[in-house]
């Protein structure tokens, strides 16, 4: 099929072949987009064998097919299920469905998603981590490091809830419409974008955001995360903010904007080349060497540069003063647009 140039913003498209023998597929769904990967795809077909091997009745999962890349874009060609989008009416039925995903155990000791990749999760900012992490230490030590070089108190320690639990598929994006009724009525889930491997605090830290999370919270049974760990782990979560970057806390050798350029670049693209070199380094380095961006964010100075021409407006005390008269800290807008962080590469 081709693509239309209104079509970018679709999620998917149910796609009828023609069937010329009784072992042909009839009808698929193809995702595509430029968020969607090879790491998503790699983690659907693990989670969709792991669920066929255990018949759970309560959850399944449509199978893939193929999955492809074609410059920016993704594709993941998997089976079309024929039904309806749950709404929340379907509560009782999405919760035995979401246990059961929460209960999958990692086929591997790195986190993430199966096979490697960025994680997604909403601890980071736009829900996507900055490096591959390659094993349990180095997102420790990237945590511990943004808390340090904020200078916020905590410190996380992974060890021990690893130890006893494992990694889990913790599923970020609880949103009701990734989860649909078969004609069976049975649950499948059927975005897989948000599920990496992660420690059993990264989900309760997840069932914070959004009305279903909030909803499923008291009703599942999981490995209870300690409050201080869990006010930690926000803590270092909304230190990220006025900064807009997650590339805080760890020591980085070429420059931000590079770094920002190439990791994104990576997450499109899924495994570029020259990705493979940027990993996190241990150990981390003294505060002042920490990468720390010298300003906040575009949005964040906007609003500080919008309070500090207003300001003196408001009091009456502005009486035509150029901008380069600076006794009442206003910034020519020149001078204030060269000063901000570039926002990492789209």
């Amino acid at each position: 099929f081709k693509l239309g140039p209104r079509q970018a913003h679709v999620r998917g498209v149910h796609i009828t072949l023609d069937k010329q023998s009784d072992d042909q597929l009839t009808d698929i769904w193809v995702k595509y987009g430029y968020g969607v990967t090879m790491a998503e795809a790699r983690t659907q077909c693990f989670v969709w064998q792991y669920l066929q091997d255990t018949n759970n009745p309560a959850v399944r999962a449509p199978r893939v097919y193929l999955a492809f890349t074609r410059k920016t874009f993704g594709f993941i060609v998997s089976e079309y299920i024929d039904g309806h989008m749950c709404d929340y009416a379907d509560i009782a039925r999405i919760i035995p469905a979401v246990q059961a995903l929460i209960s999958i155990p990692s086929p591997s000791s790195k986190p993430g998603p199966v096979g490697g990749g960025l994680i997604e999760h909403p601890f980071f900012i736009d829900s996507i981590a900055p490096i591959e992490y390659e094993s349990v230490k180095d997102l420790q030590d990237h945590i511990n490091g943004i808390l340090r070089a904020t200078e916020r108190n905590g410190h996380v320690r992974f060890t021990h809830e690893v130890a006893k639990y494992g990694l889990r598929l913790c599923v970020s994006d609880l949103r009701i419409g990734n989860f649909m009724k078969d004609q069976g009525s049975r649950i499948v889930a059927v975005d897989f974008r948000g599920c990496s491997f992660l420690h059993p605090c990264f989900f309760a830290f997840a069932m914070t955001y959004g009305r279903l999370g909030h909803l499923l919270q008291p009703t599942l049974d999981y490995p209870p995360t300690p409050e201080l760990l869990l006010w930690t782990l926000k803590n270092a979560s909304g230190v990220l903010v006025p900064w807009g970057t997650n590339i805080i806390g760890q020591q980085i050798s070429p420059s931000y904007k590079n770094l920002a350029h190439r990791t994104a670049q990576a997450f499109r693209e899924d495994y570029a080349p020259d990705f493979q070199a940027i990993k996190t380094r241990r150990p981390f380095p003294a505060k002042h060497d920490c990468a720390i961006p010298s300003r906040p964010h575009r949005r964040f100075s906007r609003t500080l540069h919008t309070f500090a021409v207003s300001l003196p407006i408001y009091l009456g005390i502005y009486r035509g003063r150029t901008e380069q008269e600076s006794d009442i800290g206003i910034v020519s807008h020149s001078h204030w647009e060269e000063s901000v962080v570039e926002h990492p590469a789209k």
